[in-house]
């Protein structure tokens, strides 16, 4: 029974909540400007990497934090900041893990963030985009351009803050920041993926469902 009107409920709620997924640049125009910050309780943050030539392995970070400071007069005037505490690494391996976090990977005592700051936007489609920035990483900062899509934004029905939604994907040479370790078993080539919601109810997302 519980389950059922669990699931009565969600059916109404879809129904009452606009659809996103029809997002536009004028649901962007809706937006006021300002600070909108991450909410961790619905974002994640994956890499992707070739094990052995065999398979892809996947792994995530599980601490991070972010803001972006929105124009709503030019989107593209935006600008977004990231950090991810690397000792949040995980892979579902333990083994694994303390190898990334030893000093001779991420060296997560002596470099404990990695850091993104954007440096230009661009706009495709309404709601497509590129995202260029510096990615700094083990103490060495290059450019990296990801590709945005911009999936909805409006009125969380359960926060009443105004929230927008974004993925966004990369391809890094991993070398380049001093990260060779078991190249060429393991691959230099990573793939990033990012998938967020950005709310002005605060960094936490505390008030969100």
């Amino acid at each position: 029974m519980k389950q059922f009107l669990f699931a009565s409920f969600m059916a109404l709620s879809l129904v009452a909540t606009p659809a996103y997924a029809q997002a536009t640049l004028e649901e962007l125009a809706d937006m006021p400007s300002g600070t909108y910050h991450l909410d961790k309780s619905h974002a994640t943050v994956l890499f992707k990497v070739r094990h052995m030539g065999f398979a892809d392995y996947i792994g995530r970070f599980n601490d991070f934090a972010g803001h972006i400071n929105f124009n709503k007069q030019d989107p593209t005037q935006s600008s977004a900041h990231i950090t991810i505490q690397t000792a949040s690494v995980d892979t579902n391996n333990t083994h694994l893990e303390e190898k990334l976090t030893a000093e001779d990977v991420f060296n997560v005592a002596a470099f404990p963030e990695i850091a993104f700051n954007t440096t230009e936007l661009s706009m495709k489609t309404p709601t497509n985009g590129q995202m260029v920035g510096n990615l700094t990483m083990l103490g060495k900062t290059f450019p990296v351009t990801f590709d945005v899509t911009f999936h909805g934004g409006g009125i969380h029905p359960f926060s009443k803050q105004y929230t927008m939604g974004f993925s966004a994907n990369t391809t890094i040479d991993r070398t380049q920041w001093g990260l060779e370790s078991w190249v060429p078993m393991v691959g230099a080539t990573v793939d990033i993926e990012v998938h967020a919601e950005f709310g002005q109810m605060g960094e936490t997302g505390a008030d969100a469902q």
